[in-house]
């Protein structure tokens, strides 16, 4: 629970409690190199949504801005303590691999939020199939060779440079009829609340004339 408010903090601010500034986390901070969660440390005040009411919530984030959205919001963390532990080349932060420590494995799938790592987003792969037949395997089945269990996921963590999701940088919004866009509008239930449902819907009728009369205007002209 604590990741997951961590990570709304981090990626919305204007959700995020005020620290006091005398007991924030600072250079000189005794914690500062054991988790980037710690810069959350001290006395938090909750001033910023009023009432704090679970409906608030809902309709700030039915009309949220993409302004009001951090997508990269470690890389003073990645600079300052992941790239001195994990001198990876760049590009393998945006690898579709799997993750495996002892009898757990988990697919690293970047191309879900590559955003996230300022790249160009791309519609996400399908999850690989292995990843649904790996969960559950613990120690109550008896002794296992892992390493001959996982053979062929190792041999693919070991050409994990080979695996980068290849899209440009980032630059602005996306586009209304991006294929992403159009696919997640297709597929996510986008709002919680009716009045969110309806302003999205005055958004996309805006859009759907947009077009008509943008082809329309190409007829004319054509």
């Amino acid at each position: 629970m604590f990741i997951v408010q961590f990570w709304a903090w981090e990626h919305l601010p204007w959700i995020a409690p005020k620290v006091d500034p005398d007991k924030e986390w600072s250079p000189g901070h005794p914690l500062r190199h054991e988790a980037y969660g710690c810069k959350w440390l001290g006395e938090k005040t909750c001033d910023n949504l009023g009432a704090h009411k679970l409906e608030e919530y809902r309709r700030r984030l039915d009309h949220l801005w993409e302004s009001e959205l951090k997508f990269d919001s470690y890389p003073e963390c990645i600079e300052a303590h992941h790239v001195h532990k994990f001198p990876l080349h760049p590009g393998q932060w945006c690898t579709r691999v799997p993750l495996i420590c002892h009898h757990i494995v988990e697919w690293h799938l970047p191309d879900r939020c590559l955003r996230k790592f300022g790249r160009e987003q791309c519609l996400p792969l399908d999850v690989p199939e292995s990843q649904k037949g790996y969960h559950g395997k613990d120690g109550r089945q008896g002794p296992t060779n892992w390493p001959e269990e996982y053979a062929k996921l190792i041999r693919l963590w070991n050409v994990r440079q080979d695996q980068d999701i290849v899209t440009g940088s980032h630059v602005g919004r996306m586009g209304y009829h991006d294929p992403y866009m159009e696919t997640y509008r297709r597929q996510s239930v986008r709002y919680m609340t009716h009045e969110g449902a309806a302003d999205g819907a005055l958004v996309d009728g805006i859009e759907q004339i947009h077009d008509l009369a943008r082809t329309a205007n190409h007829s004319a002209a054509g």
